[in-house]
C-alpha cells in the first residue's frame, strides 16, 4: 500500500523542530529537541507523522530506550532563517509506544537507499 500525502499548503522552509516528550504520569516531559534542516519531512513517502516514527525509533534505538515507555513526537515548522520571525507550523504529533529491540533494528528513516546512492555520485 502506497500513502500518498501532500501538505495542505506549499511549506517554505525546511527548518524543522523535533520534540521528543516522554509521558510520565500523563505528563509530557521533553527528553529531546533538536532543530533539523531537511526537507525530506514535507516528501517522505507515508507522509511527516511516517519520517516521524522512524525518527523516533532512531532515537530509541540510539540511547537504549526500554520497550514499553510511552511517547510522543511533535514536529514543527520553524521560518525559514533564525532571524526571521512568524509563528511554527504544526507539521505533526505522533503518540507512539517503544516497541521491543527486534522491531527497531528492522526501521530505517530518510530516502530510500537507491535515491541517497544517486545523490552521493552526483557532483
Amino acid at each position: 500500500m502506497v500513502v500518498k500525502w501532500r501538505p495542505p499548503q506549499p511549506l517554505n522552509s525546511t527548518r524543522h523542530l523535533v520534540r521528543l516528550f516522554r509521558i510520565e504520569r500523563g505528563r509530557r516531559v521533553l527528553r529531546f529537541e533538536e532543530i533539523d534542516e531537511d526537507d525530506y519531512w514535507q516528501i517522505a513517502p507515508g507522509g511527516p507523522a511516517h519520517y516521524a516514527v522512524g525518527y523516533a525509533y532512531d532515537y530509541f534505538r540510539k540511547h537504549g530506550i526500554p520497550a514499553g515507555q510511552r511517547w510522543i513526537i511533535t514536529v514543527d515548522v520553524l521560518p525559514p532563517t533564525p532571524t526571521t520571525t512568524g509563528p511554527n507550523h504544526r507539521l505533526c504529533e505522533v503518540p507512539l509506544t517503544v516497541p521491543t529491540e527486534d522491531i527497531l533494528i528492522g526501521q530505517r528513516i530518510g530516502p530510500p537507499l537507491p535515491i541517497l546512492s544517486y545523490l552521493l555520485r552526483t557532483p
